[in-house]
């Protein structure tokens, strides 16, 4: 992640994004009908989170379902999980020491709208 961030073509905040993270995994169901039935919001107990991350959204539209959560240490973020469940069943774990600034830079880079309103708190 940090020889992305020296990479040319990125601007001041999208480097300084970049320089932040650790790691970025992303784990998704392509084929839907392989696994019928599978919400991966649904399936994560994240009651088990709870004392070390901080729940920051939770969202339950029809058949949508949305967990947002942090960790933070010494007023930085340093474990983000954004898990989607439903027709796009989308888990993503961004791990490094992030400002909280930043988050609405993650949102534009990587498309997670609900991550510009989380930015906003």
């Amino acid at each position: 992640m940090k020889f992305a961030g020296m990479c040319a073509g990125l601007d001041h905040d999208e480097r300084e994004l970049v320089r932040c993270l650790k790691s970025v995994t992303v784990l998704t169901i392509d084929d839907n009908h392989l696994y019928p039935g599978v919400n991966f919001a649904r399936e994560m107990d994240h009651s088990r989170m709870k004392g070390e991350y901080s729940l920051l959204m939770e969202v339950h539209d029809g058949e949508e379902d949305v967990i947002i959560a942090t960790r933070q240490k010494r007023g930085k973020i340093t474990d983000l999980i954004i898990v989607v469940g439903g027709d796009d069943n989308t888990l993503v774990h961004v791990r490094g020491r992030m400002k909280s600034d930043l988050l609405k830079n993650l949102a534009e880079v990587s498309g997670i709208e609900e991550l510009q309103i989380i930015a906003k708190i």
